[in-house]
Parts: structure tokens; C-alpha cells; sequence
């Protein structure tokens, strides 16, 4: 699935690890190209979605920032306070579509090299047409200890990404890691809403055992 030239995946930063004791992962420069993906299942449920659902979704969301925007969110799994991955939990609405999330997910991150997969977060973004999302740094706790993969589902040529400056057009059906602990946004120009199915995750078997009370991310 990978793309000839790409970085090696998941090398660890010197072993480096932060307070709780997680891996610091690699991050690509940019952007890392991890291949096509079929999509087809997973945006025939989208399209089903109607403005309705999606404002009920966005409203009880947990990622309420500012620098997003209009953008409206589906959750379905996410990390309380961005701090610790092995404390992701489930939202109601996972059990009904990891069927047609998981198997975008596991194909991506089968290059990994992952001993046992986990995944952090997991949602949909739409980005309306005409709006944009300002640059920002997710800048602390599990931003560094997982990647972050954007996979777009629906877009249209005048949106744009961008990391550290480096401009880019992502392509409906193809997988990205993007750096997201440098300034990071996008813009959508066109006429059409850019909806991105976006997931975080990291090998949980070379993270130290999870503190009690913490709910494990499970990778099925």
C-alpha cells in the first residue's frame, strides 16, 4: 500500500518517552503517503447522513476548539484531555460503524508494524464549503505518543492542507499521516464540503501497562 520513497514507519524517537511512560512516536516532516484505501463502504454511510445528524453529532462533541471553526464532528472514539491513548474510550455511535471504519484502519496501519493496534481517536470532519480551519499545534500528551491519519472521503480541488507551510491537495481514496505537532490547517474554496475520516492510534504492546481505571483502546 505504501508509496516507494516514504519514511520508515513508527521509529521510535531514541526510545524517547514522556511522563506516563509512552513511546514518543516519529513523525513524518510533512506528510507521510500510506496508499489508497477503499472507501466505498464507509461514504455510502456517510452520504446518508443528513445536516440534522450532524449538528446533533457536533453539538456533544468533545473537541470544541476555536481555531476548527465551522467544522462539524462525528466522534466516535476520542482521549479525555488529549492526555493519556490507553484511556480512549467508546462513543455510542462506534459500535454501530467501526464495521465500516475498522477496515480502513487496519488496512493503513498493517504497515506499521503495530504488535497490537490501538486506536485513540477516531471521528469524522466536515469542513463546509468557503470555510476554513486555522493553523495550529496539537501540542501536548498523546499528540506525541500516536499518529494522526487523515483519509479523505469527500473533497473537491480547491481544498487545501497544509503543515508548516507545505501546501497540499489530498486526494479522496488515499491515506496521509500528517505532522500535527507543527502549525497545521486547511481551507476549503470550493463549492462542496470536504469530509475527512480522521484516526489516531499506536502500539499498545510497547506502552507500559495502562494505570487502573483506565480504559484500554482496543484495536478490534
Amino acid at each position: 500500500m505504501n508509496n516507494a520513497g516514504d519514511e520508515p514507519k513508527d521509529q521510535p524517537i531514541d526510545s524517547a518517552r514522556d511522563e506516563l511512560g509512552m513511546l514518543l512516536v516519529s513523525k513524518p516532516e510533512h506528510y507521510r503517503d500510506l496508499g489508497a484505501v477503499d472507501i466505498a463502504p464507509l461514504l455510502a454511510m456517510v452520504e446518508r447522513m443528513g445536516d440534522q445528524l450532524w449538528q446533533a453529532e457536533d453539538a456533544v462533541k468533545e473537541n470544541k476548539f476555536d481555531v476548527l471553526g465551522k467544522t462539524q464532528h462525528m466522534v466516535f472514539r476520542f482521549t479525555p484531555g488529549n492526555a493519556d491513548p490507553r484511556a480512549s474510550y467508546d462513543n455510542p455511535a462506534w459500535p454501530i460503524w467501526k464495521r465500516f471504519l475498522l477496515p480502513i484502519m487496519d488496512a493503513v496501519t498493517e504497515q506499521y508494524g503495530h504488535e497490537e493496534r490501538a486506536y485513540s481517536k477516531v471521528m469524522l470532519a466536515r469542513l463546509p464549503a468557503k470555510e476554513a480551519i486555522e493553523p495550529h499545534y496539537d501540542g501536548r500528551g498523546s499528540n506525541y505518543t500516536s499518529h494522526k491519519v487523515h483519509v479523505p472521503l469527500q473533497t473537491n480541488p480547491d481544498v487545501w492542507f497544509f503543515v508548516d507551510g507545505h501546501k497540499r491537495h489530498l486526494e479522496a481514496g488515499q491515506a496521509y499521516e500528517v505532522n500535527n505537532i507543527v502549525s497545521h490547517g486547511a481551507v476549503n474554496h470550493g463549492n462542496e464540503d470536504r469530509i475527512h475520516l480522521i484516526f489516531e492510534h499506536f502500539d499498545r504492546a510497547a506502552s507500559p501497562p495502562a494505570p487502573v481505571g483506565n480504559v484500554a483502546a482496543e484495536g478490534i
